[in-house]
């Protein structure tokens, strides 16, 4: 026969089924806190790895440390330094109408005798006039020249050309706006045969740094027979050379001759 339980049994039966479900309760709640935190710690993670994508993506726009960066070109190549070939240093502006007529006027036979080891060439670009075309272009000139040497020359002389045409014709509506000048020069990047991995890094911005440090060695440095800062300037063995004649040939000759030392 079934016994009664008493009021002490009850009482032990009850306390005990308050334990079970306190324990269950704290059980759920320890899940609902682990789920919380690993949520956190995942979304943590993701920002982290985002963080750091984004800073590698920025970095792989910047084309060059803010140090002070000559583009060489010599009989070897673009970015080939040649012992053997006296150097000129050319200053310019992406921007300078002047430093385009020069390039389109000369860059042509200039880079011949470059090609014949007569001499070598460091291109330097500085900040004069600023226009917005002078830091996309500088940008892509730095990006290929180290990512894609071989298609340097075709690119550099694409941009005097048009530089040119716009200046003369009056036209700013590209080289004096951000987006325009950023769009036209991937443009005669692509057209030069550049790949589209380094079009898509071409920017505004990534060139500022060595801009900025190129621009202070132009203004500090020592140039014997320097009358005054402007672009385009040319420098060899530690002399501004004096571009003397009316002819291509003549304005080649002359700064041949002074390379030479003549």
């Amino acid at each position: 026969m079934a016994k009664t339980p008493s009021s002490k049994d009850a009482a032990r039966i009850k306390a005990q089924e308050l334990r079970e479900r306190q324990a269950k309760k704290e059980r759920k709640t320890r899940a609902i806190i682990i789920a919380v935190v690993g949520t956190l710690l995942a979304l943590a993670i993701i920002a982290v790895i985002w963080v750091v994508n984004s800073t590698r993506s920025n970095d792989s726009n910047q084309v060059a440390s803010g140090e002070f960066t000559p583009i060489v070109v010599s009989s070897k190549g673009v970015g080939v330094a040649d012992a053997n070939a006296p150097v000129v240093r050319e200053y310019f502006d992406y921007s300078c109408h002047a430093c385009a007529n020069m390039d389109v006027a000369l860059g042509a036979k200039l880079w011949e005798s470059v090609k014949a080891g007569e001499i070598s060439l460091e291109l330097v670009p500085v900040d004069v006039v600023r226009m917005p075309w002078h830091y996309a272009m500088t940008s892509a000139a730095y990006l290929v020249s180290q990512e894609e040497p071989e298609k340097f020359e075709q690119l550099h002389h694409a941009s005097s050309e048009f530089f040119k045409s716009q200046f003369d014709s009056g036209d700013g509506s590209v080289i004096q706006d951000e987006a325009a000048s950023l769009t036209k020069v991937k443009e005669l990047a692509t057209q030069a045969g550049v790949s589209k991995a380094v079009v898509d890094r071409i920017s505004l911005e990534g060139a500022k740094g060595v801009l900025e440090a190129n621009t202070t060695e132009w203004k500090e440095s020592e140039v014997e027979g320097r009358e005054s800062l402007g672009t385009p300037e040319f420098v060899t063995g530690g002399k501004a050379v004096h571009l003397n004649g009316e002819t291509v040939d003549e304005l080649l000759n002359s700064i041949l001759s002074a390379a030479k030392g003549e």
